[in-house]
């Protein structure tokens, strides 16, 4: 069994030092730079069992700037989720039966909590009955990671706002961060105010003009999935600062309060209508002043689909959108400080 002090030196781990005979092939992350409050869906990669065993027990460490994270269930596998003493979370996904000549893929998504620079180690643990391979060794100083016979994955946090995930990557190459006033079409090639990727098609999009700098407006739109049921947990654009997921709900005065949300869910043949008085994206810390006939790009991230990014026409207050868009304003909203449109 190796033992590394380079790992203990930068990471408190779950995980006892103890490591399996070196492997042809290492654990791997799918994706391995994200960029800081982006919410990356991340696979932890096992191309293979323990020494010709099957893995049975797979864990991943996640460190505290990815505790919020959620892991996705895998059919044949019990999913548990443990906090860390060092403020993270240890995902494990047990019982099932990994063959040694066999690939597989163990998902997790959620917000990166971390500051642009860091380099984050999400040591891996698999069990294969009596055996066991731990991929948790972390390079020390002056030393490389082809050094190590069980390195564990990094995850790397972006200096640039360019690499929040594939999709606002995409946003931002088209759109830069003049917020309003980008030129171009959509990541997939749609038209603007809608897109398709796998089973997820958005359309109908627009986004409230607002000339007020570093003010706030709302996004709508049609959102709707061919596939399983799924979930739209976040948003992000380069057009503000801060975007979150929103909806409108009736106090005891019977006033529409803005409140956000923690995900939408999506149905097949149930579309999500995000429309004036309802659900919306909320954009605050504007970038710069929405003007009408502008163009912004909104990323949106799936629990299971993944990004989808679209590029949404600036229209003015009172300019109709479908059906419905001409509720919400003067009727009792309450957007609780944000300084947005009322529909």
């Amino acid at each position: 069994m190796l033992r590394t002090t380079a790992f203990a030196a930068l990471i408190a781990s779950p995980f006892p030092l103890a490591l399996a005979p070196a492997a042809l092939a290492h654990a791997t992350l799918d994706v391995t730079e994200a960029a800081a409050g982006a919410y990356p869906r991340i696979a932890a990669r096992l191309p293979h069992g323990c020494g010709g065993a099957p893995t049975d027990t797979v864990e991943v460490s996640l460190p505290p700037a990815l505790a919020g994270a959620r892991p996705m269930p895998k059919p044949g596998w019990t999913l548990t989720v443990e906090p860390t003493a060092d403020g993270g979370k240890l995902l494990r996904w047990a019982g099932g039966a990994l063959e040694d000549g066999h690939y597989e893929e163990f998902i997790f998504r959620g917000k990166l909590d971390a500051a642009a620079g860091a380099e984050l180690p999400v040591p891996i643990r698999q069990r294969c009955g009596g055996a066991e391979v731990f991929w948790v060794e972390v390079a020390a100083p002056g030393q490389t990671p082809h050094d190590l016979q069980h390195p564990a994955p990094i995850l790397r946090v972006a200096t640039g706002a360019g690499h929040a995930g594939h999709g606002v990557q995409m946003a931002q190459a088209l759109h830069g961060a003049h917020g309003g006033h980008g030129a171009g079409h959509s990541a997939q090639g749609a038209t603007a105010g809608s897109a398709t990727q796998g089973p997820i098609t958005v359309s109908e999009a627009y986004a409230r003009a607002n000339p007020t700098p570093n003010g706030a407006s709302a996004a709508y739109m049609t959102i709707e999935t061919t596939g399983e049921e799924d979930r739209l947990i976040a948003a992000a654009s380069p057009a503000a600062a801060r975007v979150e997921l929103h909806t409108h709900l009736l106090d005891d005065q019977g006033v529409a309060r803005m409140r956000e949300v923690e995900a939408i869910p999506l149905a097949p043949g149930a579309p999500a209508e995000l429309r004036p008085g309802g659900l919306h994206v909320m954009l605050m810390g504007l970038a710069a002043p929405l003007e009408p006939g502008g163009e912004i790009a909104i990323t949106l991230s799936f629990e299971r689909a993944g990004d989808v990014t679209l590029t949404a026409p600036v229209r003015a207050v009172g300019a109709a959108m479908g059906h419905g868009a001409g509720h919400g304003a003067g009727h009792g909203t309450d957007h609780s400080g944000h300084a947005a449109p009322g529909n």
